[in-house]
């Protein structure tokens, strides 16, 4: 089931992010820089394997943020200030 009235975790939005920038042609490679900010974090071990390339890609590139500076929390549900901020680096990149 898709869950299309589900909300969206802060590592599948940094995925969904990822995806959506290749689809648009940048490009979305990351850097030893991305893996080790996203590893710094406590709960790296928390971030699904399948998600951790889009989290160390939008944390290398500013567009995501940890919780706190030890703590990613890849598994709690963006809230609508948190998805603002996010769109607002997003089409920063884009520019």
């Amino acid at each position: 089931d898709f869950g299309p009235d589900d909300g969206v975790t802060r590592e599948q939005m940094a995925l969904i992010i990822q995806k959506y920038l290749a689809y648009r042609g940048k490009e979305t490679d990351v850097s030893e820089a991305g893996w080790e900010k996203m590893k710094s974090f406590s709960d790296a071990s928390e971030i699904s394997a399948w998600a951790q390339e889009g989290v160390a890609f939008c944390l290398e590139k500013g567009i995501l943020a940890g919780m706190s500076s030890e703590v990613f929390s890849p598994g709690t549900k963006t809230t609508r200030g948190q998805f603002c901020v996010m769109l607002t680096q997003l089409e920063e990149k884009l520019a």
